[in-house]
Order: structure tokens, then C-alpha cells, then sequence
């Protein structure tokens, strides 16, 4: 259950907690008092881009496809391949030393074939973030993720 809203969770893993739900094809039940919700996580909440991960029509639960278990830098890609040929992709920084970090990942790990460019799109932001080739990247905060959905470019 989604506690989204509730007591002890920051901005940043109130997104993380959704994101995970959302690649993982999970249902999105809320166990929080909707008379007292924060606006800000109520936008996490209602963030329509990141609800179609989760509802997506291929029905397809998402995976985990690398994992640093550093001492501080700690970090999951997941991925999940969405209908019409896109993916969605979470950057999870999960380590407990220092601040944001900057996680990538390459096409081979992501499935993708060498050369495709991509479009990478921050769901949560609604921001297009431009075109990839090879390998995407971004700045993920301490306990947060950067939530993407990649579609090819046409040639």
C-alpha cells in the first residue's frame, strides 16, 4: 500500500515509493487521510505520465537490471517495456552517504540495440530532456529517482 502522504517520507522517497510501484505494474492503493493531503504529494499521486507506467496496456511488470551495492553509492536500474515499443526506466539512488548522484545506463542493459537513438522524457518533471544515444543519464537525489520514459527517435 502506498503511503504517499503520510508521516516520515520525504519528497524525494515519496517519488521513489511511486515510481517503484508504478515499473513494478503494482496496484496503486492509498493508505493515507485524503483530508490532509500535502499538495506536493498529492501530485505525486495524481502525476498522470507516471500513472501510465503503471496502468500501461502491454501489462508487462518491469525488472531490475543492474545494482551497485557500493558502500555509499548504492543504486538500482529498473526497466519495463511499455506497448508501442518504449521503456520506462527508473534511476533508484538508494545510498545513504553524501548527496545526489549522477546514474547511467547503457543501451546493452537497458535491451536496447547499439546506435538507437532515444528520446528520454522525466515523468514527473513532464519535461523532454532530449535525445540519447548509447546511454542516458541523469542526477537522481539521496533516497529518489529520475523516472524516464524512453521512445525511439525515427531515423
Amino acid at each position: 500500500m502506498l503511503i504517499i502522504g503520510n508521516f516520515a517520507l520525504s519528497h524525494s522517497q515519496a517519488q521513489a515509493q511511486m515510481a517503484l510501484w508504478c515499473i513494478m505494474a503494482a496496484p496503486l492503493m492509498m493508505g493515507n487521510d485524503l483530508r490532509h493531503l500535502d499538495p506536493a504529494m498529492k501530485a505525486i499521486l495524481l502525476a498522470k505520465e507516471v500513472i501510465a507506467v503503471d496502468q500501461d496496456a502491454l501489462g508487462v511488470q518491469g525488472q531490475r537490471v543492474a545494482q551497485d551495492k557500493s558502500q555509499c553509492g548504492a543504486h538500482d536500474v529498473w526497466v519495463k517495456p511499455l506497448a508501442g515499443g518504449d521503456l520506462a526506466v527508473v534511476f533508484w539512488n538508494r545510498g545513504f552517504c553524501g548527496s545526489h548522484s549522477k546514474l547511467s545506463a547503457n543501451w546493452t542493459t537497458l535491451g536496447l540495440p547499439a546506435g538507437q537513438k532515444m528520446a528520454a522524457r522525466d515523468l514527473f518533471l513532464q519535461a523532454d530532456l532530449g535525445t540519447f544515444v548509447d546511454s542516458v543519464a541523469g542526477f537522481v537525489d539521496i533516497d529518489g529517482v529520475l523516472l524516464l520514459r524512453l521512445s525511439k527517435v525515427a531515423a
